[in-house]
């Protein structure tokens, strides 16, 4: 049964708001005093009411009834009252830190479930905080002993300790949280804070960077987070050092696997920062070399490196463009022309094409230009450099050539993007 989500009610013959929240164990209609005309406004009013009427619904969710329940009515009145409700320890608990621990899991329950509560004595809550630790501590090392036992008792003690001696200490510390876990919130909070184009989009050094992460992902076992201590960190590091095989050749590229060492230290580094992980980065960890190992084949390249690099000869571009579509041809124009790859062609927008018209700053730079002539300019993608393309005419052609306009293919596949 949910609250009933009205207005408030008329105050009384003495100014009091009283609206009915729920109803108690008995049946009978529970009334809340959230304030009064005189002395409180109609927003404090309606934040109280709201706050109890969140509070019903939840315990009832909870514990599956439809009235309420004997622990949480008085919390519900104490917030009729103001918000945040103040949390005062009763006096057993302030001289017991078992008691102090027992009605501290209470108020952390309540906070859990978005009830505005504010503890307001310090001592009881440490005391409370530190009975339930050592609590933990307790029934996880409990825990630990009774399953290794079974193991031994299975697999002899010997054996047992040879694979388990990475096992912290104090398990009840360990990060159980695991790698793959990270590497989402890490991809998510880059989502969050990653710089945006004009469009509102991830720009393109944010989208390898979430590439990257898929990739160690990929590549890496999901692990529980005490076990990435500094020789598991050696290991990983040591595998994209080594360059391993790409879909693409035998050997992935030295930029590639540095980057990769690079984006695992950057997820390192906010792991170590997160409040929302216990994962400290091991000691002297940031010391490991990040440099990937240099081949024999990376001495091909270089200077004149294009003559190594498989191309299409003018002959089989004519025969790609007569069987292109117009979007095709579009595309390998521009390619051509401004020497653009397939990530540049995919990410400058149509509006930053200018047709036929002369260079604004002809004068100034002493350039012999015409209302002819066409242009691609803007910032490039990756780099943010400001570039200027000047179109051959057969280029700049193509759009009047198709309705005298960019066609619909290309403004849609940017659409898409």
């Amino acid at each position: 049964m949910r609250a009933y989500r009205g207005d408030l009610p008329k105050p009384d013959k003495q100014g009091r708001i009283r609206p009915v929240v729920g109803r108690g164990r008995d049946g009978k209609s529970q009334r809340f005093h959230v304030g009064n005309i005189r002395d409180t406004t109609q927003a404090e009013c309606i934040k109280r009411l709201d706050a109890i009427r969140d509070l019903y619904d939840r315990q009832c969710a909870e514990h599956g009834i439809d009235f309420w329940a004997n622990w949480a009515l008085p919390w519900a009145h104490r917030l009729a009252k103001g918000t945040p409700a103040k949390a005062h320890f009763t006096d057993y608990a302030k001289a017991n830190p078992g008691q102090a621990a027992e009605e501290l899991s209470l108020i952390y329950k309540l906070q859990s479930w978005g009830c505005p509560i504010q503890i307001v004595e310090n001592e009881p809550q440490v005391s409370g905080q530190e009975f339930l630790r050592k609590q933990i501590e307790q029934e996880v090392t409990k825990a630990v002993k009774h399953t290794m036992d079974n193991l031994g008792a299975n697999w002899g003690e010997d054996t047992v300790q040879a694979v388990t001696q990475a096992i912290p200490e104090d398990f009840s510390r360990a990060e159980t949280k695991t790698f793959h876990q990270a590497i989402d919130d890490y991809s998510k909070h880059l989502e969050k804070i990653g710089k945006r184009d004009e469009d509102g989009n991830l720009v393109s050094g944010v989208r390898k960077r979430r590439d990257r992460l898929k990739y160690l992902k990929r590549e890496h076992e999901d692990i529980p987070l005490w076990r990435l201590d500094y020789a598991k960190i050696d290991e990983i590091v040591a595998f994209w050092k080594n360059r391993p095989p790409s879909k693409r050749q035998a050997r992935c590229s030295w930029e590639h696997a540095h980057d990769m060492c690079k984006e695992f230290f950057r997820l390192a580094a906010w792991l170590d920062k997160s409040p929302s992980y216990r994962w400290e980065e091991p000691k002297d960890a940031a010391r490991i070399s990040k440099a990937p190992v240099r081949l024999q084949s990376d001495n091909g390249t270089g200077a004149f490196q294009t003559t190594q690099k498989e191309t299409y000869t003018p002959d089989e571009l004519a025969i790609l463009v007569r069987h292109a579509d117009p979007l095709g041809r579009a595309i390998i124009g521009v390619c051509v022309n401004c020497a653009f790859g397939a990530s540049e062609i995919g990410q400058w927008p149509t509006t930053k094409m200018v047709l036929h018209h002369e260079h604004p700053h002809a004068a100034k730079i002493g350039w012999n230009t015409t209302c002819k002539d066409s242009w691609i300019v803007g910032n490039r993608p990756k780099t943010e450099v400001y570039g200027e393309h000047l179109l051959w005419p057969e280029v700049a052609e193509i759009p009047k050539r198709l309705s005298g306009k960019i066609p619909r293919e290309i403004e849609a596949f940017h659409a898409a993007r």
